[in-house]
């Protein structure tokens, strides 16, 4: 596949299957058995495992963005960094709605063959986002964890 072809699917996946949540494009997008790297929690293989994933997190953050910060392209590799912002506005991953704005990067490679993905590896700073949600400490003024850390 050429570079262009490349990045415009990776373009559609993230305009219509998370922004606009029309799954049913996955068909055209993604190949059957497509396979993810590195699964979201729960994740099951494959294209359906794929749409219920970004089913998840529309979710968790219905108003989610994905920004493209930088892009490359090389044969039939698409790779991106890209910041994802949006509300928890409902449950994620087991986390209730907290309501808070999260904005954290995400790096991706995608392998496309055909007109769609067939292999994708997601690397998320899930660290940055816990913190955000108020599900991970984060360090008090002196650089240590809380109190509430030491006392458990």
């Amino acid at each position: 596949m050429d570079t262009d072809a490349c990045k415009a699917i990776s373009r559609l996946l993230v305009d219509q299957l998370l922004h606009a949540g029309n799954v049913d494009l996955a068909d055209q997008l993604v190949a059957e058995d497509f396979v993810e790297h590195i699964p979201i929690s729960h994740q099951r293989p494959g294209r359906d495992g794929l749409i219920e994933a970004l089913q998840t997190i529309r979710t968790g953050f219905p108003d989610a963005r994905v920004e493209t910060i930088v892009e490359l392209e090389e044969a039939d590799l698409h790779a991106t960094v890209e910041r994802f912002t949006g509300t928890h506005a409902g449950s994620f991953l087991g986390v209730p709605a907290t309501n808070r704005s999260v904005s954290f990067l995400v790096a991706r490679i995608a392998r496309m063959r055909d007109g769609r993905m067939v292999e994708s590896w997601r690397f998320a700073d899930t660290r940055v986002l816990k913190l955000q949600l108020g599900v991970l400490p984060s360090l008090d003024d002196s650089g240590s964890f809380g109190p509430d850390i030491a006392d458990s």
